[in-house]
């Protein structure tokens, strides 16, 4: 016989066809019995859902269980399938069932879970009134609002039926019944048997695949031990690091600890030494610290510390100490004031604001210095600053005092007179700009800088001042430097007198000169020249008579007096042509240039050439063109008689805003910028080209002599 406590083993696979479905719930010819008798409700049509899962919830053996076997929801019938064991309570479903059920239900949850496969199985479960068999159906949720895994078990009691039998078979014989009955029990339980056999292999494998998992994991957990292991062994390398880095700190803390008493030692000393009072009060203007200079100030001892300075009562005339002090506070700005104290003596009295290292004001640093050195030489500087200053004003030369740069710091009252311009508004600007005329700017720059170089101790110049109505003024000037100990230019000192009117009246001199010399020439073209030419006609004709007639008197005789006498009227005549030249007569100044090379090269072997345009009537001032033509003659006289050149040329050329005379020759030059001599005729160019206000320059090199005189038109 086949026992009847062996399992009858089904599988449902979701795939086949020949499955049929699993139901929610096994139908029971068992009967529910009658409800209590209650008053009857009337439920809402739309309730039936409610009210027909909850007829299912009473007539149902079912749970809910997890991945771990955990019970998560069981209805009522569920509980005559589970047992209590006494001690601590589990919800595991294998430990609730009877153990006759726990075989197969664990594979059965194993192919829900691992195969998504529902399985279905017929077991024998012990009950009281004998033996019975139950249908358990294990099905996986598929429930997308659940959050994990669950699988439904369903319990059902039924009736073990009869193998092989029905209406229409002829009973068989008791051995051959029973024989039958034994096979089929044995072909049954060897499938249950294959079929448990098969599950526990793939139980085994899936265990051996996390067991293969576990032991990764294991590994990975080793590995990590491990780095970590070597990280806390950095982290004790760091921390012995750190520990040595400490210990340096400390010594080197220990040294700035010293460095720091000693810095205090030294600014004790330092305040106790210095001259100068200093007292540090706090926000509350109480005494912190003080030097001792500062008990000429305030009456203060060492038992004054900690009191408010409101306290004390200043020695010197300083009311306002306590108001200075919180304005300090309140604008964090340094206050300065000189105080005078008793017996004319006289204090700086400083208010800064104390700050912190982080630049907080913590309190108000006063200091108090003693100037009265100071002040009394002040005041004496002052005294004689004025008494300069009032020597100064009342001279009557010019006087003007510059900075190293060359700006104007001081002009005296002469200058104000002369220039126009007042001392406030000439002090500040420079010499050059405000009163030298642009042509005269670069010899006073030549001048500074020859004084500033130590070149020469004093330079004189003859420059021109534009005053504030724009009249030039001739200005005989001298430049002296004045200098400190070291040697260095503090001051320009630049005097000078006005010779405007001192050239104006020389110019009258000269032209009543040139006037008288020409009346001269005019004289002695008309009178004696004619009285020449007459003497030498007579004498002519008297020696063609005495030569016809055969006197004594002999005809070479009478020749060479007419010779002589006309040499006379020609020399005569030169000398009238030098005085008053001919084309000058009618402004013509290239004409007579001309005229002057022509009878240079008469005169002397000297090749003489003008160069230029002889129709030129520049310049149309007759004195002007009177004084450049004796500059020309004084200057091609100059060449001849000191050079020994061999050609001179004339010249006469426009160029830019002025007319250029220049005279050349190839003679005996000088070294340097002027000749070391200078004789009369090369003053008597100077003084005529200042006359006019021209310029004069003169420039020897490679075996030539220019003198170029430069007329402003």
């Amino acid at each position: 016989m086949v026992d009847e406590t062996r399992s009858i083993l089904k599988v449902k696979s979701p795939a086949s066809d020949d499955d049929r479905p699993v139901p929610l719930f096994p139908p029971s010819d068992t009967s529910l019995p009658d409800p209590t008798p209650q008053a009857p409700t009337r439920t809402p049509s739309d309730d039936m859902e409610t009210v027909h899962r909850r007829l299912l919830m009473d007539q149902m053996a079912s749970l809910l269980v997890d991945e771990n076997r955990e019970i998560v929801h069981l209805t009522g019938e569920a509980g005559q399938f589970l047992q209590h064991k006494p001690g601590a309570p589990t919800h595991n479903l294998l430990e609730k069932v009877p153990p006759v059920l726990r075989l197969e239900l664990r594979g059965a949850l194993y192919q829900a879970f691992q195969k998504d496969e529902t399985t279905e199985r017929t077991l024998p479960f012990p009950v009281p009134e004998g033996p019975e068999h139950v249908r358990v159906w294990v099905q996986p949720v598929d429930d997308p609002d659940v959050d994990r895994r669950l699988a439904q078990v369903c319990f059902e009691k039924v009736e073990r039926p009869n193998v092989n039998t029905t209406e229409d078979d002829a009973p068989d014989t008791p051995s051959s019944t029973e024989l039958t009955e034994r096979e089929q029990d044995l072909e049954d339980e060897l499938q249950d048997v294959k079929e448990q056999l098969q599950i526990t292999s793939e139980e085994y494998e899936t265990v051996a695949e996390e067991m293969e998992t576990a032991n990764e994991e294991l590994m990975s957990m080793n590995e990590e031990l491990q780095a970590k292991n070597e990280e806390l062994q950095t982290s004790k390398e760091q921390l012995q690091s750190v520990n040595e880095e400490l210990t340096t700190t400390n010594q080197q803390l220990s040294a700035k600890v010293e460095a720091l008493d000693q810095a205090n030692n030294d600014l004790q000393n330092l305040m106790e030494a210095t001259k100068v009072g200093t007292l540090f009060l706090d926000r509350d203007l109480n005494i912190q610290r003080y030097t001792p200079p500062v008990t000429e100030v305030f009456s203060l001892r060492e038992s004054d510390v900690g009191r408010p300075i409101t306290d004390f009562t200043p020695k010197i005339g300083y009311d306002a100490l306590v108001e200075d002090a919180e304005r300090v506070l309140d604008e964090q700005t340094a206050i300065e004031h000189e105080v005078e104290g008793p017996g004319r003596t006289w204090y700086l009295m400083r208010l800064r604001p104390y700050r912190t290292v982080s630049g907080e004001v913590e309190g108000v640093v006063v200091t108090s210095i003693d100037i009265t050195a100071q002040k009394h030489a002040a005041e004496k500087l002052r005294a004689e600053r004025d008494l300069v200053s009032a020597l100064i004003d009342t001279a009557g030369a010019l006087i003007v005092v510059l900075g190293e740069d060359g700006s104007i710091v001081r002009f005296n009252t002469a200058c104000e007179r002369l220039t126009g311009y007042d001392a406030a508004e000439a002090e500040g600007t420079g010499l050059r700009d405000l009163l030298v005329a642009p042509d005269d700017r670069e010899a006073v720059t030549s001048r500074l800088d020859a004084l500033a170089d130590g070149t020469t101790d004093r330079a004189d110049l003859e420059m021109r001042w534009a005053s504030a109505e724009g009249d030039l003024h001739l200005i005989k000037g001298s430049f002296t430097a004045l200098r400190d100990e070291s040697g260095a230019v503090q001051h320009f000192i630049v005097t000078g007198t006005d010779m405007t009117r001192h050239r104006e009246l020389e110019r009258e001199v000269i032209e009543i000169s040139d006037r008288e010399r020409q009346r001269i020439g005019e004289a002695l073209h008309d009178v004696i020249s004619s009285g020449l030419t007459h003497v030498v006609m007579r004498t002519g004709t008297l020696a063609r008579k005495l030569k016809e007639e055969g006197t004594a008197v002999t005809a070479d005789d009478l020749e060479g007096i007419s010779s002589e006498v006309k040499e006379a009227a020609d020399q005569i005549r030169s000398l009238s042509h030098a005085l008053i030249p001919r084309a000058l007569r009618q402004d013509h100044l290239a004409a007579a240039l001309a005229d002057l090379a022509d009878e240079e090269e008469d005169f002397s072997d000297v090749e003489c050439v003008f160069v230029g345009d002889d129709g030129e009537t520049r310049p149309e001032d007759e004195t002007d063109a009177m004084n450049l033509y004796r500059i020309a003659h004084e200057a091609v006289a100059n060449a001849r008689e000191h050079a020994d050149p061999s050609r001179i040329q004339l010249g006469l050329r426009e160029e830019g805003s002025g007319l250029v005379l220049s005279i050349r020759d190839d003679g005996r030059g000088w070294d340097g910028e002027t000749p070391d001599d200078e004789g009369l005729g090369l003053h008597l160019m100077r003084y005529r080209a200042n006359l006019i206000g021209a310029r004069l320059t003169l420039t020897s090199d490679d075996e030539k002599t220019v003198v170029e005189c430069r007329l402003p038109l």
